[in-house]
Order: structure tokens, then sequence, then C-alpha cells
């Protein structure tokens, strides 16, 4: 996703004046983490969106997918929910959804609560959100 979709979207997207995930990245850079680079921000974006995907399936009581991932994700996590905003109900480039929708299957069909309580159970102590963004490190 990060390689061959979110990086090649923004560089589109450059080309074309659009600000759809630019929107995101420069958001990010600005509001976030100054120098962030569009190759750290679509690292972070991939992951964020894993991330949420994950979150809002450990929420979510009936049938999921990406369209009601962002009925699920909780209202004071501001900036996920504007990117679930547009992942689950905007205008997704084709080859962005069919990755999302892919990921959201495997979610779907996934025993979450399971997987959080071995998790639990086995890193007493650690944060899970923390294996989400494990390998982005903050410019500098």
């Amino acid at each position: 996703m990060r390689d061959e979709v979110i990086a090649e979207e923004i560089k589109e997207e450059e080309k074309n004046r659009a600000k759809k995930i630019l929107g995101f990245y420069e958001a990010f850079e600005r509001y976030l983490i100054r120098g962030l680079t569009k190759k750290q921000f679509a690292n972070l974006y991939s992951q964020t969106i894993t991330y949420g995907l994950f979150a809002s399936r450990m929420r979510c009581k009936g049938k999921f997918d990406r369209k009601v991932a962002v009925y699920d994700i909780p209202h004071t996590i501001g900036i996920l929910r504007e990117m679930f905003d547009f992942v689950s109900l905007g205008d997704l480039p084709p080859q962005l959804e069919w990755i999302v929708d892919d990921i959201s299957d495997v979610l779907a069909h996934t025993d979450v609560k399971k997987i959080f309580s071995e998790f639990f159970r086995r890193r007493k102590g650690e944060d899970p959100v923390f294996h989400f963004y494990e390998t982005f490190h903050r410019p500098g």
C-alpha cells in the first residue's frame, strides 16, 4: 500500500493539483510532524489506515467492511475520524480501494478480540498501538 499506492497517488495528485491524500500529507506535516517526508507519510498513512480498520473492527457489532469502519472510530480521535471519512465514505483511488477492502475483508473474518486478548496475555504492559507504528521513524 505504501509504495505502490500512497506514494504514487501523492505524485499523481501533485501533477494534477488534487488534494485528497496530498491534503492529509500537508496537514500531518504542518500540524503533527514537521519535516515529514512524503515517503515517511506514505508509511504512516498506510499504517494508520490498517490501525484504524483494526480499531474499528474491535468495536463493530455487525457486518464489517470499509464503508462502515468510520462509524466505529471513536469521536475523540479526530484525525483518525477525518481519515476514515475519506477511507469509508470518500471517492478512493481504485488501487487504494481494493487494498483497503481486502484488509477489511480479512478483519471481518478474523476473531480480532481473541488476537487482542492473546496479545495482552503474552505482552503484559505493552501498548499494542506501538506495533502498528514500530517501523515508522520520525525525521531527524
